[in-house]
């Protein structure tokens, strides 16, 4: 339903005050009696209505503009005392969102800083852990030649040593091998060998986890023999 409005040149003052002769605090001029119902309600206050055409009761709150320029009303101390009022709450509305804008990107950068923190602690514990050889499981790596080519995070004779010691067979030529495990900055022509020979390859940290859990050909712990 739109609200009410009889003409286009009433509108309804909602004031302190309870008629119109006496002196009251303006709270609000509305355009239609629905609002200014509804604002009388809050304030708990009067309402009355105006014609502007014929009445000059709000020449006091109202702007009047002539031809030659724009003129404008003073305020009753008590109208100036409730804007000075309004304004303080509006500044400190704001204050209050910027604190709380404020506050949240502080959380969010605090949450995103741990996040980074946790994961740079992970990769540097698997890293670490790497520079030691694993326990591995007994012929982890049964049946795989094997050459090592590049530098290592850990020093290339401990990968050999434990490259025999979980099975596998030590190659010298590339040609010779079932897989080349290749290590940071490996020589250009081995790697044009590599691929020229089409020699399977694997990184450090696969070959890692072949000694951990078993390689391509583990097929189990060697059975043991039954005593005669």
């Amino acid at each position: 339903m739109p609200p009410k409005n009889s003409s286009g040149t009433s509108v309804w003052v909602v004031t302190s005050a309870p008629d119109r002769e006496s002196e009251g605090v303006v709270y609000s001029v509305n355009a239609s009696e629905t609002d200014a119902s509804n604002a009388a309600k809050a304030q708990d206050a009067y309402v009355f209505q105006y014609d502007v055409m014929k009445s000059s009761a709000l020449t006091k709150e109202k702007t009047a503009k002539s031809a030659t320029g724009t003129k404008k009303t003073s305020k009753s101390p008590s109208v100036v005392a409730e804007d000075d009022e309004d304004d303080d709450m509006e500044d400190h509305a704001e204050d209050d969102a910027k604190a709380a804008k404020k506050a949240a990107a502080a959380e969010r950068k605090a949450a995103a800083d741990a996040k980074k923190a946790d994961t740079a602690a992970k990769a540097k514990e698997k890293k670490d852990a790497r520079k030691t050889i694993p326990q591995g499981v007994p012929n982890a790596l049964g049946g795989l030649s094997i050459l090592f080519t590049g530098t290592f995070e850990l020093d290339r004779k401990s990968w050999e040593a434990a490259a025999v010691k979980y099975g596998a067979t030590l190659s010298k030529k590339i040609a010779d091998c079932d897989y080349v495990i290749l290590g940071a900055k490996p020589g250009p022509k081995k790697l044009v060998e590599i691929d020229d020979d089409n020699i399977k390859t694997a990184t450090e940290s696969e070959f890692f986890e072949w000694v951990a859990e078993g390689g391509p050909n583990y097929r189990g712990p060697p059975a043991k023999k039954q005593k005669v």
